[in-house]
């Protein structure tokens, strides 16, 4: 790989970021586009990430915005992440925001909402978000829509990996048209 685009869509302080600067070090170019919602998550971060060593192959752009209402003027390689869990149920006009445009329309839950926008802007996705994504009929229609590409590994954290008391998984997701043959490759950790 000489040339790779990154966004994390909700950085927060980037517990990902030394890993991936440290995974794609090899590669002759790494632009790392660090978006979250919180300026001051972004300001926290731009203190610590000056207590890492960045090869001079990588550039980090912060970007204060909202990642469900970001407009990418371009495709990323690759989109890794944390994004929040949680439903939104005051704010309506919020809601109706963030569904325009969206394949399940029955969930007020943010992190399918990242799910959907993660596929449309990047050729893999790579999200830790809550095991319910795998069985709960609230995301049925995020479960076709991820269906629809090559979702190579699910990797089960139980509740135990980030010490929160919800249950969850991360999963890669390879955004081709095509499927392949390949069986998804299934891990579990901490259960």
């Amino acid at each position: 790989d000489s040339e790779i685009t990154i966004l994390e869509p909700s950085v927060g302080s980037g517990n990902f970021l030394p890993m991936i600067i440290e995974k794609y070090q090899h590669c002759k170019s790494v632009k790392i586009d660090a978006i979250d919602i919180d300026k001051n998550a972004l300001e926290i971060l731009k203190i610590l990430i000056k207590k890492i060593k960045i090869p001079k192959n990588t550039k980090i752009k912060f970007i204060h915005s909202d990642f469900l209402t970001f407009d990418s003027k371009s495709e990323y390689d690759v989109i890794i992440g944390n994004p929040p869990f949680g439903k939104i149920t005051k704010d309506k006009k919020l809601v109706k925001k963030y569904k325009t445009n969206k394949y399940n329309q029955k969930t007020n839950n943010l992190f399918a909402f990242f799910i959907e926008d993660s596929i449309k802007c990047a050729k893999h996705v790579s999200l830790i978000v809550p095991k319910s994504l795998l069985s709960t009929p609230e995301f049925n229609q995020t479960r076709e829509l991820m269906n629809n590409y090559n979702l190579e590994k699910i990797v089960d954290f139980g509740e135990k990996a980030f010490d929160v008391k919800i249950e969850t998984i991360g999963f890669v997701l390879k955004k081709t048209k095509v499927k392949s043959k390949n069986k998804v490759k299934i891990e579990s950790f901490g259960t």
